[in-house]
């Protein structure tokens, strides 16, 4: 019989994950869900990735999880198609959007310094220079000359 999916009941990451807090240290509810649903500690897990068959990361269902390695990790993700476009602003380590990296593209392009620019949007030199560059956020500069 197949069971149901389970919402974790706590705060969720900025990755959708859920995320519990004990004794000062945050685990993520669906290593804790495997872990006690097994009769294991988390430390018992280390080095090893719970997969979530259904692919959700809030859900927490023991039944639906599955241990395994990053590269199992992976394959599931290409296999599902969930690895999905995770270029600009969609990318979980972005700090400016699509329109803020266009017109730093503009700004620069009329002259402006990258040291003024990284201040004002509060990124380093570097991330202005990767952009201006072209090594980060290449796909809107195809329309842009600097």
């Amino acid at each position: 019989m197949k069971t149901q999916c389970i919402l974790t009941s706590y705060c969720k990451n900025a990755k959708g994950y859920g995320v519990r807090r004990i004794d000062g240290k945050n685990f993520l509810a669906h290593r804790l869900s495997y872990a006690e649903a097994n009769g294991l500690v988390t430390e018992d897990l280390a080095g090893i990735v719970i997969r979530h068959k259904c692919d959700n990361p809030a859900w927490v269902n023991p039944d639906h999880l599955v241990p395994g390695t990053h590269k199992d990790n992976s394959r599931d993700m290409v296999e599902r198609g969930r690895q999905g476009n995770t270029r600009g602003e969609r990318s979980g380590k972005a700090k400016l959007k699509e329109k803020e990296v266009i017109e730093i593209l503009r700004r620069l392009s009329a002259g402006e310094f990258g040291t003024a620019l990284a201040k004002e949007y509060g990124v380093g030199n570097t991330t202005i220079y990767e952009i201006k560059s072209g090594k980060h956020w290449a796909h809107l500069q195809e329309n842009q000359s600097i």
